[in-house]
């Protein structure tokens, strides 16, 4: 392993270069982007004691965003043939490890996943879920009293434009949106996860933000589970104006 110092605003790696090393923030901070339309978008940032880069190295495919130093920062690189290597006298971990990174990097896991569609069901009998404006441009749209969800699952996204394919099913809570890289037209969903209310992206280009936790199917998670009272998601980055206050009344 070895040291290595950026200053802020250098690159340590693009979206679909090797994954070649798993670094660790030891001093400084790190933004996480992708790049959609040729424009970078912020997903996040992560600060001293926290892993990046473990996902392409585990998984063996190339990066799946494109990491800068948001300040002066000093990392810790280790090659991505001495990362495996930890794994040597536990080779079956490595294998279980592998798996779940696949499967994460599609949905949270059997328990969370739905095989297929599921036809609309009543919410949850114990919930009362209303989705409400998180930011001005979504109060414009849907109004500050929000909208009640009646049943499950909820797609929330953004209204086609002139050119694009029609949708199979439109999303019940539709924005008209002039990032149409930000918000796809079907975003996330809220539903109803083995007794539990979830959010899952439906695999946007940015993913989405619940309770500051980024899914994405590119990320560790796909889905988040919602808890009693407020919750506040994010659908297309951390400075996306699509923001989304959930109230979940147990």
């Amino acid at each position: 392993m070895r040291d290595q110092q950026f200053k802020a605003g250098e690159t340590i790696y693009r979206e679909g270069d090797a994954s070649d090393a798993v670094f660790f923030v030891q001093e400084g901070k790190v933004q996480v982007w992708r790049e959609v339309a040729g424009e970078r978008v912020p997903l996040g940032q992560l600060g001293q004691g926290e892993i990046f880069g473990e996902m392409g190295v585990i998984r063996g495919v190339p990066r799946s965003t494109t990491t800068t130093a948001a300040t002066d920062l000093t990392v810790l690189a280790m090659p991505r043939d001495k990362f495996l290597a930890a794994f040597g006298q536990a080779p079956l971990a490595l294998q279980v490890l592998r798996m779940l990174c696949e499967r994460l990097s599609r949905a949270d896991d059997r328990l969370l996943a739905e095989p297929a569609p599921r036809p609309a069901s009543p919410a949850a009998a114990r919930h009362a879920v209303r989705i409400l404006p998180g930011s001005h441009l979504v109060e414009a749209q849907i109004g500050e009293d929000g909208i009640g969800v009646k049943a499950l699952p909820f797609r929330v996204g953004r209204r086609l434009v002139d050119g694009e394919p029609p949708l199979k099913g439109a999303a019940e809570l539709a924005l008209a949106a002039k990032e149409k890289h930000r918000l796809a037209p079907h975003h996330f969903a809220i539903e109803n996860g083995s007794g539990r209310l979830m959010v899952r992206d439906l695999g946007s280009h940015l993913g989405t933000i619940v309770n500051g936790r980024h899914i994405a199917e590119f990320e560790h998670a796909s889905a988040a589970p919602l808890h009693a009272g407020r919750n506040l998601i994010l659908a297309g980055g951390t400075d996306s104006p699509y923001a989304f206050v959930v109230m979940v009344d147990a």
